[in-house]
């Protein structure tokens, strides 16, 4: 799979395509397509994830909403299968919580109403080069609201013991056997701390506990 070039700050070698999905401004369809970025249209969230995906690597660029058509686990899931492609939103009024939650989902980042072409352009070319673009106290808060898990008070300890174990890579059999417990009691606190995630299976869990929670032993 084709992978994103490094960050280039010309428009005319800007190393991917652009699909954009929702309402935006005159302005800001205008600077794109002028500035010689290859850019599409879609009509919709999923058909633009079908035409992004055919383009990679891409930028889906999605109004604030037309992001709130799927659901965050979906769009999850689909990033981790295309890691070529990258998502922005252009927002307005979309709520602090939502933001996070869409963070956390993968989303790369934030156009704000408002900003200059300019600043657009910079934005999508360093998401582009791999990173996110949205403000550093967005970023803290999301990352501690994920990290701090480890101490949420929702979780049991039991709950914390079982997602380092699915993380680690065990099935319910070997995890059954390494805390002295049923297979049947694993399966009961896994679903448990898969409804406190927001997540439905061990995949996502996994992926979660590796990439965001310090798995110590």
């Amino acid at each position: 799979m084709r992978s994103f070039p490094t960050l280039q700050t010309d428009p005319s070698n800007f190393p991917c395509s652009i699909v954009l999905c929702g309402a935006f401004p005159a302005i800001l369809r205008d600077s794109l397509q002028n500035s010689g970025i290859s850019v599409c249209f879609s009509r919709d969230l999923r058909s633009g994830l079908q035409t992004a995906e055919q383009l990679l690597p891409a930028i889906l660029m999605a109004d604030e909403d037309e992001i709130q058509t799927i659901e965050p686990n979906v769009l999850r899931i689909a990033l981790a299968l295309m890691r070529s492609m990258r998502v922005v939103v252009f927002v307005s009024k979309l709520p602090v919580g939502k933001r996070k939650e869409l963070l956390r989902a993968g989303v790369a980042g934030f156009l704000e109403e408002g900003d200059s072409p300019e600043s657009n352009r910079s934005a999508l070319a360093r998401v582009a080069a791999g990173e996110i673009w949205a403000s550093r106290q967005l970023i803290s808060e999301t990352l501690r609201d994920m990290v701090s898990v480890i101490d949420d008070p929702r979780f049991t300890r039991r709950e914390i013991e079982i997602l380092r174990c699915v993380a680690a890579g065990d099935d319910n059999r070997h995890i059954a056997e390494k805390l002295f417990i049923a297979r049947e009691t694993v399966r009961w606190h896994l679903r448990s701390a898969y409804g406190k995630l927001g997540i439905h299976n061990r995949h996502a869990a996994a992926d979660l506990m590796r990439n965001v929670v310090p798995i110590r032993t």
